[in-house]
């Protein structure tokens, strides 16, 4: 993916864990999973340069963030 995408997943109902698959789509700017059951940890997005802004908030996840994600705009409460 080269063009700049935004994904706005919220309040679907969606479980299980974020899919490391995410990271191919290195276009990805925003990501709205908020509002869901998603359970485990936030994987690696390092691939996703462009990403500035994650939502993941009202959630079930847990562990730490990666590193690579610290400094941009991610919303978990």
């Amino acid at each position: 993916m080269n063009a700049s995408a935004r994904s706005r997943l919220s309040g679907r109902n969606l479980t299980g864990n974020i899919p490391a698959e995410l990271a191919s789509l290195t276009g990805l700017v925003e990501l709205w999973l908020d509002g869901n059951v998603l359970s485990g940890h936030i994987p690696a997005l390092g691939a996703c340069l462009s990403l500035r802004n994650m939502y993941v908030q009202n959630n079930m996840l847990s562990g730490t963030v990666p590193g690579h994600l610290l400094g941009k705009n991610i919303v978990f409460t």
